[in-house]
């Protein structure tokens, strides 16, 4: 059925709920899901009202058949929104966990992607003052809800359609501090362990020279990088460069 021929039922509903539960991934719904949903509820608690001032006419059965229906509506709307929310949660910490920025949101209708952007944020922020502070020993900042997040929600929920792309997560945002890198002791220069996968970093790269042998660096996305040498020439993802630079262990290469 096409999208545009779906009528709001209490079928309907019920089959939204069903494939909702059978599917693992977010379903689509019409983009004028909640005003249909709206107006057919409307419409039933309209004519239960209807019989209720015209008892009279109605037989108790009857009524009471409405009532038990317009519950039974609720009862689905609940379920099926506690289903896909489920889904935007579970898809917001797979997002904060492991950075990546190519999710599908085609199915969210515009508050749902509201959900999804503002949950993957908060988890992404707490995620690095909290994981990637510990990894460099560093004392995780919970005092408050980071800045950069507030000020990014307030901005969202002033928008009518919150429909741009949020900002790379946790691989390539800018962190505070030491950015969440852990150093280790150099040692005797050996192979690169890890060849880290800059393909989503392009953007947020930058070309360092090593002052002096450093030894494995765990980094902001919890990847090793390292050994290097003092006089390797490496681009390093802008975060990682920038606080290597601040330790006096690499300089910035421009050309």
């Amino acid at each position: 059925m096409a999208e545009k021929d779906v009528v709001i039922t209490y079928e309907t509903l019920f089959e939204l709920l069903r494939i909702e539960k059978n599917r693992e991934d977010l379903q689509k719904l019409s983009e004028s899901f909640f005003d249909d949903v709206r107006a057919y509820l409307n419409d039933k608690k309209y004519s239960f009202d209807s019989q209720e001032s015209q008892s009279l006419l109605f037989a108790a059965d009857d009524k009471e058949k409405a009532r038990l229906e317009i519950e039974n509506i609720k009862k689905i709307l609940k379920q099926l929104y506690d289903l896909r929310e489920k889904k935007i949660i579970n898809t917001s910490v797979n997002k904060a966990r492991t950075g990546v920025t190519l999710i599908n949101t085609a199915n969210m209708l515009p508050s749902e992607r509201l959900l999804f952007d503002s949950i993957s944020m908060v988890l992404t922020e707490f995620r690095k003052n909290i994981l990637f502070r510990l990894a460099c020993g560093e004392v995780p900042n919970v005092d408050s809800l980071p800045d950069s997040v507030v000020s990014k929600l307030n901005c969202d929920l002033t928008s009518s359609a919150a429909q741009e792309p949020i900002p790379a997560s946790s691989s390539d945002e800018d962190e505070e501090g030491t950015g969440g890198m852990h150093f280790r002791a150099a040692e005797e220069p050996k192979e690169l362990k890890t060849t880290p996968n800059f393909s989503d970093l392009r953007a947020d790269i930058k070309k360092v020279r090593f002052l002096a042998a450093i030894g494995e660096i765990v980094g902001p996305d919890l990847k090793i990088y390292g050994p290097y040498d003092e006089g390797t020439v490496i681009t390093l993802p802008n975060e990682l460069a920038r606080v290597l630079v601040e330790k006096k262990q690499a300089e910035e290469v421009t050309n």
